[in-house]
């Protein structure tokens, strides 16, 4: 007799996987986004960095968790860690992909049921604040992506009652073909 082994998940692992799938998510639309390739060429690079740095001061995910989203190891993640400051405050590039990269990441987190770290430390009023603005505009931007999916499920209404018409008119148009051509050969018989 073979006994199954029950495979168990806790909570932090289930959540580790779902951040983990929302990140590589994230990553794959960036990257196809901005043309990033897999090559030490320095924009790549930045982007790469940004991306370990923001992931790892907004989740939870170990640093082998976060490097394994673009193939690379935990000490790759750690290394774009330490490099972030100085390539921050002497790298006008990684400057503005950083700050780009910040905001779209931790508003895609907080889309996907992701909460940032940022949103779990101590808070005072402003911080209050600043995370109630943010959850707002998610808000705002959720609430814009139903109406769009709304008006195209409208467009797709209207464009399948207008092939259901046009079917109709064609079945239409054929039963009367038939039946002309029916009265073409029993008008020829009659001559």
């Amino acid at each position: 007799m073979t006994r199954k082994r029950k495979i168990v998940f806790n909570d932090k692992e289930v959540i580790g996987m779902i951040t983990q799938d929302v990140l590589a998510v994230f990553w794959n639309t960036h990257a196809q986004k901005y043309n990033i390739k897999n090559t030490r060429e320095r924009i790549n690079v930045i982007h790469k960095h940004s991306f370990f740095h923001i992931a790892r001061n907004n989740t939870t995910l170990s640093l082998a968790s976060i490097g394994g989203v673009l193939g690379k190891d935990h000490a790759t993640v750690l290394h774009a860690c330490r490099q972030h400051e100085s390539n921050y405050k002497y790298d006008p590039s990684y400057r503005v992909v950083y700050d780009d990269m910040f905001v779209n990441m931790e508003d895609y987190l907080l889309e996907n049921g992701v909460v940032p770290q940022s949103v779990h430390k101590t808070f005072d009023v402003d911080d209050v604040r600043d995370i109630h603005f943010k959850f707002l505009s998610v808000s705002r931007k959720l609430r814009d992506k139903i109406k769009e999916l709304d008006s195209l499920k409208k467009s797709v209404e209207v464009k399948v009652k207008r092939a259901e018409h046009y079917k109709k008119h064609f079945n239409n148009m054929e039963s009367r073909i038939h039946k002309l051509e029916n009265e073409l050969k029993r008008v020829k018989n009659l001559l």
